[in-house]
């Protein structure tokens, strides 16, 4: 599961706030420790691949596909917002592509 591991990587530089995410799989992983709180719950893998390919416009598409939810959106705004510095590799062009082609292998091999 590259991009669950991934996505579990750049979480863990959170400095701001506490995130309690849960996964499809139902594991459950805390980040943080000071500051607002926020449960994300990601419904599907497919939210991931929106976020990296897409930034802020595919966080909204999750959203709406529900691929995603939260239990307080703007506390887990204020987190992101807080660790913008933190999530800039996994934003950056320069790593872009290669995260594309990992969540396309992922989903090349599985199917939700």
């Amino acid at each position: 599961m590259m991009v669950k591991n991934s996505l579990l990587k750049y979480l863990q530089s959170i400095h701001f706030g506490r995130l309690t995410l849960e996964l499809p799989d139902q594991t459950i992983h805390q980040f943080g420790n000071n500051g607002p709180e926020a449960f994300l719950k990601i419904n599907n893998y497919k939210a991931i691949s929106l976020i990296i390919s897409k930034g802020n416009v595919g966080f909204a598409e999750g959203y709406i596909y529900n691929y995603w939810q939260t239990d307080n959106l703007l506390n887990l705004y204020h987190i992101f917002a807080g660790n913008l510095s933190s999530f800039s590799e996994l934003l950056s062009k320069k790593s872009l592509g290669k995260y594309i082609n990992i969540i396309k292998h992922f989903f090349n091999q599985n199917t939700h």
